[in-house]
Order: C-alpha cells, then sequence, then structure tokens
C-alpha cells in the first residue's frame, strides 16, 4: 500500500540495522512516489543516538526546509 501514500515522507534507516531491514525501507520507497529515503552506512536502529546523529538532524532539517521552501 506504499503507493498510496500522498503526503511527504522522509524515512530514515541505517545500513547496520538490525531491528528492521533497510532493505525494506528501499523497497517501500521505491513503491512510493512522495518518499525520500536516506540511508546511513553502517547507521544502527536509533540513528539519534548513533555517531551519525549531527548528519541525521542537518539532513531532517535541510529536507523539512526543502518541503516549506
Amino acid at each position: 500500500n506504499a503507493y498510496k501514500l500522498v503526503i511527504p515522507m522522509l524515512l530514515l534507516h541505517g545500513t547496520a540495522d538490525r531491528l528492521t531491514s533497510y532493505k525494506a525501507s528501499e523497497e517501500f520507497a521505491r513503491n512510493s512516489k512522495n518518499v525520500t529515503l536516506k540511508l546511513y552506512e553502517g547507521g544502527y536502529h536509533e540513528l539519534h543516538n548513533d555517531l551519525v546523529k549531527e548528519e541525521e538532524i542537518n539532513d531532517i532539517i535541510n529536507w523539512i526546509n526543502d518541503k516549506i521552501a
């Protein structure tokens, strides 16, 4: 049902996540029209508590700014 998504969505996923598959996020994004997928190489499940925290926060801010511009 990913194709039914009509609102913009930012999907963030670490490639070393052991709880959920980043491959599933890739598939979801492929089947959606309005999804931006950002993968973090070596990132785990809680990116906001990970080594990529600063990059993730900047990506979120930039994505929001792009959507409201």
